[in-house]
């Protein structure tokens, strides 16, 4: 969160080394990692390695159409960005509220829906604070 990624990706390079049966979360992280450095083939190779061990992971979703938007577009990530949005709406946990609104507020960005983006990052800003950090740091937000 401090902006130290190559600090943090030798710290994840290590858990890569060191663990025999890495979670999905570790290479989701590693992911973001890449994509703060624009190394977005690394980071899609990683959200696909946290993808084969959970495939309905919704972080490892919308993170893989973030960074395919970015580094390929909005055409060739369209199949993500669609498969990223059905995933999110389907989420009922009551405890994934604000990761559901932030998601779908990210994805809007992404296409230029600026009123919905906006509409649901307001929703998922009053679940929860931690919202606030997620949207400084995420690349579905540069423009």
């Amino acid at each position: 969160m401090i902006g130290n990624y190559e600090l943090a990706l030798s710290d994840l390079d290590c858990i890569l080394t060191l663990q025999e049966n890495v979670e999905a979360r570790t290479y989701n992280n590693r992911g973001l990692v890449l994509s703060y450095l624009k190394r977005y083939e690394e980071a899609i190779e990683d959200y696909e390695r946290g993808l084969r061990k959970e495939p309905d992971d919704i972080y490892l979703l919308y993170n893989i159409a973030v960074v395919k938007a970015r580094w390929q577009g909005i055409a060739a990530a369209e199949p993500y960005i669609n498969t990223a949005r059905e995933a999110l709406l389907a989420v009922s946990d009551d405890n994934l509220q604000d990761t559901k609104l932030y998601g779908l507020s990210g994805l809007a960005a992404l296409v230029s829906e600026i009123d919905q983006a906006l509409g649901y990052l307001g929703q998922a800003l009053l679940q929860g604070e931690q919202i606030i950090g997620w949207a400084r740091h995420d690349i579905a937000w540069l423009d």
